[in-house]
């Protein structure tokens, strides 16, 4: 009888850690939601200085490597996409039950919205980031209808139709992204893209408009979990274009706010634009969504504006906060590669990519012997260890900080391979595979690169992101190399 009970555990115990297994490899991997409350469980209790709540205009904006390289703030982006305040409102629930920061802040711009209930994906990425527990039920009671919720609490009957869309990030703790390599980024999601926008208009519009009914209700109630909690919140409007019937629903917060005096504060920084240095045409990424410069000059203001209202210490220098020390270092390297991206001319690109953190594979095709700017393009590639004399043919070589790991020579087959970071395998191979491809391949696990086919190739693999930061070509065209990236 024992034996039998023992044998009935251990059958229950497997199948638990299979389907949890199970659950980790197949569920939803967002980084626009989920794993900012995912991540968020793991900062240690009672430790943040300030929680930024709401859509992407929060976690976009309000850039949290900025607030602490700079003021020393350790702030979390606690939001998912297009958050309405309903989820907001579960969201600083969950918060508050394990910090107790120096001031909450609340984006208002889904506030504006009316309707129950939001699409699929948006239920999805603002409750299943969240532990189980009656305050999730809730949080899906309250974005859900009642014919739904039970698919939501599963998950399952959401994700299980997802064989054919797993890749080998599923597999890891976190997406294979740039941001999620690491638990370190505190929620923000950066972007590099730059789409100009049109310009705010300066008119002044005083009136105001009703909100939604459902929004005020949660809007109301989530300043009463601040003021339950004796932290201050302050309700914020992140610079964009608004309509005029946006701006009408910002001066009705602005009226709610004003209802419970101290500790409860709204701020519309929309037209301050000017006073922060926003530039719309090169600042913003979308009609609200900045680009990270843009969140810099923002968040630099904001900071300013937090630090003359709220007691905000600065931690930097405490080694209990190495995480944001952490950080900050990724932030400086996704700023360098995309400084090195946007860098086009070949001499200047080369001299950005010597840093020892850096692995780069060069990869030279077609005649370029014959080439009229052979002796400046060979000069240029010396720096590196390379030597353009002493090939013939098709080469390659693998560099990094200046020694040479790999260099194929004229040899017309070859293999050899480099394990980088924790996930990530370089393949440089010719001669191999089915079609005994003579030419070089350079693979970054199962994705092959060349840009040009007759010309440089330079692929950049970055160990402290553990990220590719690109594959670039200059080509040779009528006998001469671009000096210009294609």
């Amino acid at each position: 009888m024992i034996r039998k009970s023992v044998k009935i555990i251990v059958f229950f115990l497997i199948l638990s850690v299979l389907l949890l297994r199970f659950h980790q490899v197949f569920r939803f991997k967002f980084n626009d939601g989920i794993y900012g409350m995912e991540q968020f469980y793991e900062e240690k209790e009672y430790s943040l200085d300030a929680i930024f709540f709401g859509s992407s205009h929060m976690y976009v904006n309000v850039n949290t490597s900025v607030l602490w390289k700079e003021y020393g703030i350790a702030g979390y982006d606690l939001g998912g996409s297009e958050q309405p305040v309903w989820n907001s409102y579960y969201y600083v629930k969950e918060a508050l039950k394990t910090q107790k920061p120096s001031v909450l802040v609340l984006d208002c711009y889904t506030v504006c919205r009316s309707g129950d209930y939001v699409d699929e994906s948006r239920i999805i990425k603002n409750t299943y980031g969240m532990k189980f527990s009656r305050d999730k039920i809730e949080a899906v009671k309250a974005s859900s209808p009642e014919s739904d919720r039970m698919g939501y609490l599963l998950e399952y009957p959401t994700y299980h139709g997802r064989y054919g869309d797993l890749t080998r990030s599923d597999f890891r703790k976190y997406a294979d992204t740039d941001f999620m390599r690491s638990n370190s980024w505190k929620g923000q999601y950066l972007h590099t893209g730059i789409h100009s926008q049109p310009q705010p208009g300066t008119e002044t519009i005083t009136e105001t408009a009703e909100l939604d009914e459902r929004s005020e209700r949660y809007l109301r109630g989530t300043i009463e979990l601040a003021r339950e909690a004796g932290v201050p919140i302050l309700l914020m409007v992140v610079p964009y274009v608004p309509n005029p019937e946006e701006t009408r629903f910002y001066n009705r917060m602005e009226e709610i706010a004003g209802e419970y005096g101290e500790g409860v504060d709204f701020v519309n920084f929309n037209p301050r634009w000017e006073e922060m240095g926003l530039d719309f045409s090169v600042d913003y990424m979308d009609t609200c969504h900045m680009n990270y410069q843009g969140s810099e000059k923002f968040t630099r203001y904001l900071a300013e504006y937090l630090k003359a209202r709220y007691a905000l210490p600065d931690h930097r220098g405490d080694d209990t906060y190495q995480s944001y020390d952490d950080m900050a270092r990724y932030y400086d390297r996704f700023v360098y590669n995309d400084r090195i991206r946007k860098t086009t001319e070949l001499p200047d690109y080369l001299a950005k990519l010597w840093n020892p953190d850096y692995v780069t594979v060069f990869f030279i095709k077609s005649d370029y012997k014959t080439m009229s700017n052979y002796n400046e393009v060979r000069d240029l590639l010396a720096g590196y260890g390379i030597s353009l004399d002493e090939v013939s043919g098709d080469a390659v070589w693998a560099v990094q900080n200046g020694n040479v790991l790999f260099a194929s020579g004229d040899a017309a087959e070859y293999c050899w391979h480099q394990e980088l970071g924790r996930y990530d395998v370089l393949t440089v191979r010719s001669g191999q595979g089915k079609q005994e491809q003579t030419v070089p391949q350079v693979f970054l696990n199962d994705s092959s690169y060349s840009m040009v086919n007759d010309g440089l190739n330079i692929l950049t693999y970055d160990l402290v992101g553990e990220n590719l930061v690109e594959c670039a070509g200059f080509a040779i065209v009528d006998g001469t190399m671009e000096m210009g990236k294609r």
